[in-house]
């Protein structure tokens, strides 16, 4: 189970890296669930792994006041 986590945790970190997305498009991408994905970003903001790009509307959802978040720190 714990190498299942890890993999999760390293597909999340390859999708925040490749851009600015919310959770849900991670979700989506990865085809992992959303709760997981929250979990996941705890754990790397809990690292200083991930940053808040900027907060908007979620092109998925419509909703607006999501993060958009990256692990690319540069």
């Amino acid at each position: 189970m714990r190498k299942v986590k890890e993999n999760q945790l390293r597909r999340v970190y390859i999708a925040f890296y490749k851009g600015a997305k919310t959770r849900l498009q991670v979700a989506i991408e990865t085809d992992i669930r959303i709760s997981s994905i929250c979990r996941h970003v705890d754990r790397l903001k809990r690292n200083s792994q991930i940053k808040i790009v900027y907060i908007g509307i979620c092109p998925i959802s419509k909703w607006s006041g999501v993060e958009f978040l990256t692990t690319n720190l540069e």
